[in-house]
């Protein structure tokens, strides 16, 4: 399994290298028109300096004068998808920037620098904010680091939250647009009876949901330490990136399953469907998360779903989401069966 890894570790290495190789004679024809960036040095002095892997179809490589830690972010769709995908970026950001409850909370936020066309294909300029995103590299800060991850925001749930009694137009959008992606997807071929087994969800989701009064705010909607910038002693958030999923009328508990899932995924090494079946099941997180959720949905004074709700949810909204997000998703075996397949067998059968 190592011998894989190194392998698969090489070969995005060389196209890393490939890419930037190919793409960086046209960065100064991209950026001369963007003032910030030529503020700092002349457009024939910006060059890539490396490129951020993604689990997306967007190239995301980070620009910049030689060995000056002044940076942006370029960003270039590699397929329809991620031109929907930024859009609903663009989007997101400029309402969470121009929404003055969020005075504090906005200096987080990315901003948008650029946008322009190159030989006909859109691209984007945004603002690198400083930070480290990997928890797992600070076991020793994991519970603390996961505080401030579900505290931040938690901030913007209950700046923005509001209180709305589940109807036919809440159902359709929290749980039947999300199911039937699933159900046009080839992801239903992996498991026999899958539509029926999906309409049994939804019909489940729905009895348990109508009629209830739930807090809804902003969300995320893809929140995890890949996608938090933390400063590099631990003590604060300096950005929070990929708002592409963010819904302003979304739950909270679904940013906190996302949090606490992946961070669970990192730290036992499972597939992220595994990890729900497994929370499902047992009714509750492992003791850190736990207390976690517990402090975090406290807020909301009962306003939020059950935990094994939550989680379905969570898993729609997910699932989906990654299918809408990159082409990739659609055929891929292995993440299929992992996050798909998995929790279809075991959760709905």
């Amino acid at each position: 399994m190592n011998v894989i890894k190194i392998m698969v570790e090489e070969i995005r290495r060389r196209r890393s290298v490939q890419l930037i190789r190919r793409l960086s004679p046209l960065i100064p024809q991209m950026v001369k028109d963007c003032p910030q960036l030529i503020q700092i040095a002349p457009a024939e002095n910006l060059r890539i300096q490396h490129q951020i892997r993604t689990l997306s179809d967007m190239i995301i490589l980070v620009i910049g004068p030689e060995k000056s830690l002044v940076t942006a972010v370029l960003q270039i769709p590699g397929s329809k998808a991620a031109i929907t995908s930024i859009e609903r970026e663009k989007k997101a950001l400029s309402l969470l920037q121009q929404d003055t409850r969020l005075t504090h909370w906005r200096r987080i936020l990315p901003r948008l620098l650029f946008e322009g066309r190159n030989r006909g294909r859109p691209y984007w300029i945004f603002e690198r904010l400083d930070g480290v995103n990997s928890l797992t590299e600070k076991h020793n800060k994991y519970r603390s680091l996961m505080e401030l991850a579900a505290e931040t925001v938690g901030a913007l749930h209950q700046i923005t939250a509001r209180e709305v009694v589940v109807d036919d137009e809440f159902l359709d959008k929290w749980v039947f647009a999300p199911l039937g992606i699933l159900r046009r997807s080839p992801l239903v071929y992996y498991r026999w009876r899958s539509r029926t087994l999906l309409d049994r969800l939804g019909r489940r989701l729905a009895d348990a949901l109508i009629g209830q009064q739930l807090t809804v705010s902003w969300i995320h909607g893809d929140y995890w330490e890949g996608n938090i910038l933390f400063s590099p002693d631990g003590q604060q958030i300096n950005g929070i990136l990929d708002w592409d999923q963010a819904q302003s009328d979304g739950l909270p508990a679904l940013d906190l399953v996302s949090l606490l899932s992946a961070a669970y995924r990192m730290k036992e090494g499972k597939e992220l469907g595994e990890i729900l079946v497994e929370i499902y099941k047992q009714g509750a997180w492992q003791t850190d998360e736990q207390v976690i959720w517990e402090q975090a949905l406290r807020r909301f004074d009962g306003g939020t779903p059950g935990l094994r709700d939550s989680l379905m949810l969570f898993w729609l909204h997910h699932e989906s989401g990654m299918l809408l997000k990159s082409e990739r998703y659609l055929f891929n075996p292995i993440w299929a069966l992992g996050n798909y397949k998995y929790v279809v067998d075991h959760l709905m059968v």
